[in-house]
């Protein structure tokens, strides 16, 4: 009986609606939030590049994947040494001496 007044009335909409939208409105700020880390870790992956261009010429394409593939706590950790390492000792932090 529960069901079938539930089916006839606007309510069991009204609740699907409700539900619907708040997971809509949750994946966009989901998605919002994915966006900008990946952003954030593409900044950081260009600014090490730079560094490390200004401060030794050229790089191989196995240091500039190597960086690349890095995700954000990885390049946190990698800047300040790009400023001030040699760049053999950058490839060993990068695992590719």
């Amino acid at each position: 009986m529960l069901n079938d007044l539930l089916k006839e009335s606007n309510f069991a909409e009204l609740i699907y609606d409700i539900a619907r939208d708040e997971g809509i409105e949750q994946g966009i700020e989901q998605g919002r939030a994915a966006g900008i880390e990946q952003g954030e870790a593409k900044g950081m992956r260009e600014a090490i590049i730079a560094v490390l261009l200004a401060r030794f010429g050229t790089l191989d394409e196995r240091m500039i994947a190597a960086i690349e593939q890095r995700e954000m706590p990885a390049l946190k950790e990698l800047l300040p040494h790009c400023a001030t390492e040699p760049l053999e000792r950058i490839r060993t932090l990068l695992d590719i001496a």
